[in-house]
């Protein structure tokens, strides 16, 4: 690959070094703080494209100066000729590279050292989850040793200011996971000192007050512990004017009653004794490795839950590839994208095609969960938590709904998992379930629009009437369908343009290959009117399948045709009377009539908010 010989350092001031100079001897290349803060966007993305819009805002922000784009065209000018000082000038780049109004950074696998981090972090939760605690524990200690400081430090831009944050978060997220494992392992003794400059530069963190506690009180200091749940609950009233969360509560209670789950469980891994939790090398120790652990020597199987997508799968060209440019595991924040229309418009047939498409992106693992929303008792979270973390082999699985958050949050850090949750009743509801961790991405669906404000929302409009007679020209064969044009067109205006209600209409024209489209479209019309009645034509009198008479979006395809609001009966027709014998044929007169060809009144997937 080109640019196999940079390598990238953002875990600390960026520094960018050539390992392939004629002498051999590597080179640190020069940048200046701009040149730094356009390759963070770019190396951050790990080799997507990043356009010229996100590249202005990520350095300047929402005010950039009147020739920010000028001057971009000039850093990237400059980066081109550092990082390629060898290239003809009228050769074309081959490692910052233009694309599609915008550029990207062309890598070697593994040549930026937050790749290695967090695949070390990552082989370190397999290690834990198959009862490696010592093993997973040194992953994160050569992982940590990676680090040299602020990560990024001098890089100006909102964008690098973002992206400092996570991974200030992600390196305390791994130093938690580290002291937890040695306290585990029985260094409790250890770990105190550790702990202690740690809580004075993060007073308000209560992960880190609970492993104080813990780790006091293994060490047989419960009065101490408990002094250290009365500092906390001192600062958090303090600061923010608030009390310990239910975790830190719980422990402080156990700790008060001497409780004895809190004493330390036996382990088949080897003790610490010997070496502090810290990890850091001695002056005379060599730099540590960071190892690749055989993700294929532990036993748990990575999930893979996404059902098959849809075979049928027609249109929605250009929301396939919005949905699959916003899934970015290179994102600074775990990603959330909603897709919210009535039933039958398609939701999760498009959630199930955009998640297949982009779950190499998510090695780590594919979640899903129907959530029932539009049943009357919708699923649980808790039930849900429990089937996520049996998937991604937590056992056993906790009883409470807050514990269960947390330890699926644990699982997911440090991982790359898409979680597809399909058919969402309101926000409470998914909350505990979209992770939080980046690196991570959920797609919700729903007839509401449940996702919290920071997620990328879209509604889902219906098929024009072009895209509907594709999907029924590729169900029931093209030749049936341009046969009979004005009957297609009224069939597709009697299932509403919805995509569900259409590809049952096509599976009824393929289950009866001696039927005409006229045939469908009269049996479909008497099933609803009854013999020998009908309403006016025109594009107002259509009735179609709609959401709240049942589900059209799922797999399966079972729905109701809906009456006109005018109508007095309310009682829904069901599906399979499309299949009944006809008596008599609606008169043509009497049938609803389509939308004209080629109009589409709305766009098809319409953006509400974007993080």
């Amino acid at each position: 690959m080109h640019g196999d010989g940079l390598r990238y350092a953002l875990l600390g001031p960026v520094k960018v070094v050539n390992a392939k100079v004629p002498n051999g001897v590597e080179e640190t290349i020069l940048l200046t703080p701009q040149q730094r803060a356009v390759l963070v966007m770019l190396v951050a993305r790990r080799g997507r494209v990043v356009t010229v819009h996100d590249l202005v805002n990520g350095v300047w922000g929402h005010r950039p100066p009147g020739r920010a784009r000028s001057i971009l065209q000039s850093q990237i000018f400059e980066l081109r000729r550092k990082l390629e000082p060898g290239r003809p000038p009228r050769a074309p780049a081959r490692v910052l590279v233009s694309a599609a109004d915008g550029y990207r950074l062309l890598t070697a696998r593994g040549a930026c050292d937050t790749d290695r981090f967090d695949q070390a972090v990552h082989d370190a939760g397999r290690a834990e989850l198959a009862g490696d605690l010592e093993g997973a524990r040194r992953l994160l200690c050569a992982a940590l040793s990676s680090w040299r400081g602020e990560p990024l430090a001098g890089v100006p831009g909102p964008y690098a200011e973002s992206l400092r944050g996570t991974l200030t978060e992600r390196r305390l997220a791994a130093v938690e996971t580290r002291i937890r494992l040695a306290l585990e392992l029985g260094a409790h003794a250890e770990t105190v000192p550790e702990l202690t400059p740690l809580i004075a530069e993060h007073p308000l963190r209560e992960g880190l007050r609970a492993l104080q506690m813990l780790a006091l009180y293994r060490g047989g200091r419960q009065a101490e512990a408990l002094t250290a749940y009365t500092d906390c609950r001192s600062a958090l009233a303090a600061e923010l004017g608030v009390e310990p969360g239910a975790q830190l509560n719980d422990l402080y209670e156990r700790v008060l009653r001497a409780d004895p789950s809190l004493t330390l469980r036996p382990t088949s891994s080897p003790a610490v004794s010997g070496r502090p939790p810290a990890c850091s090398a001695s002056p005379g120790d060599e730099e540590p490795h960071v190892p690749t652990a055989d993700v294929a020597r532990y036993q748990h199987p990575t999930p893979a839950q996404l059902p098959a997508p849809a075979a049928d799968f027609t249109a929605r060209a250009a929301e396939v590839e919005r949905l699959t440019a916003v899934l970015d595991p290179g994102s600074p924040h775990a990603v959330v994208a909603a897709l919210s229309g009535p039933g039958g418009v398609g939701k999760t047939a498009l959630a199930l095609y955009a998640g297949h498409r982009v779950r190499d992106r998510y090695p780590d693992g594919q979640l899903h969960a129907d959530l029932g929303g539009t049943a009357a008792e919708p699923v649980s979270p808790a039930e849900v938590l429990a089937r996520f973390l049996r998937a991604l082999g937590v056992t056993p699985v906790p009883d409470g709904l807050d514990e269960r958050i947390a330890r699926y949050r644990s699982a997911l850090a440090g991982r790359r998992v898409l979680v597809l949750l399909d058919d969402a009743a309101h926000e409470r509801q998914i909350a505990p379930l979209l992770p939080r961790a980046p690196g991570c991405a959920a797609l919700v669906t729903s007839r509401e629009r449940p996702a919290p404000a920071s997620a990328y929302a879209y509604e889902l409009e219906v098929f024009s009437t072009e895209e509907a007679l594709a999907l029924l020209s590729r169900l029931a064969g093209r030749r049936r369908i341009v046969t009979e044009p004005e009957a297609a067109a009224e069939l597709v205006a009697l299932c509403g343009h919805l995509p569900g209600a259409l590809r049952v209409a096509g599976a009824r024209l393929a289950q009866h290959p001696t039927w005409t489209v006229t045939d469908l479209v009269e049996r479909a019309a008497e099933a609803r009117y009854g013999p020998g009645h009908g309403r006016a034509g025109g594009a107002s009198g259509v009735a179609g399948f709609g959401p709240g008479h049942g589900d059209v979006d799922g797999p399966s395809g079972e729905a109701a045709f809906r009456p006109d609001r005018d109508r007095p009966t309310p009682e829904p027709v069901p599906v399979f009377h499309l299949a009944a014998p006809a008596t008599g044929p609606a008169p043509a007169a009497h049938r609803p009539r389509s939308r004209p060809a080629g109009t589409n009144a709305r766009p098809r997937l319409r953006p509400n908010g974007a993080l």
